[in-house]
């Protein structure tokens, strides 16, 4: 499988510091820098400000796996969702990488996206912070994706996400972060087919 090549590794030197030493692409590492790009954004702190910097490197790497490696996705948005430790953390992961996955690939995604669901109320919470982005989201996975997040706990009422006509339940961010707490990882495991 084809792993992310981007500019700076290509070209600057960077090294791929998105893969294990195997060089395996490492989901769990980027993960983790994704969440805390988003906390330095909302930190106010510019992407500029924050160039060269040792997470830096995330945010070409996403872009690359985003837009040409539609085959890692899913592993970095378990890891991702996993990372995420607060409301903020999962708004950014939900307004970033998922929401830009659903853009660019959102019928390949959607039923794995529908299966993570099932499996966890933290899948819908999280999935209640994506956008459409003006409809750029197909009509039909938008649809799928409202029904994957159904009644669960929300972050919002805001009418730009998804939704299928059930009544919202906001959770408190207390709520949130106990919810946030539980990881995908082990029950994943535990659901695979032996």
């Amino acid at each position: 499988m084809a792993l992310p090549d981007c500019f700076d590794c290509k070209y600057g030197g960077l090294e791929h510091p998105c893969r294990k030493p195997d060089g395996s692409y490492d989901f769990d590492k980027a993960a983790a820098a994704l969440v805390v790009r988003g906390r330095e954004i909302r930190a106010e702190r510019s992407i500029a400000d924050a160039q060269g910097e040792p997470g830096d490197w995330i945010t070409d790497c996403e872009y690359e796996l985003v837009a040409d490696h539609p085959d890692l996705i899913m592993p970095l948005i378990i890891a991702a969702i996993d990372a995420c430790e607060t409301p903020a953390d999962a708004g950014f992961v939900a307004a970033g990488l998922i929401e830009n996955a659903l853009v660019k690939h959102g019928q390949r995604l959607i039923g794995d996206i529908e299966r993570l669901a099932k499996l966890s109320p933290k899948v819908p919470y999280i999935l209640s912070g994506v956008w459409s982005q003006s409809g750029a989201v197909s009509a039909t996975v938008w649809t799928r994706l409202g029904q994957a997040i159904g009644a669960s706990g929300r972050m919002s009422d805001d009418p730009r996400e998804a939704h299928d006509g059930s009544a919202i339940t906001i959770l408190t961010d207390g709520e949130a972060i106990k919810l946030l707490a539980e990881k995908l990882g082990p029950t994943l495991a535990a659901t695979k087919p032996r």
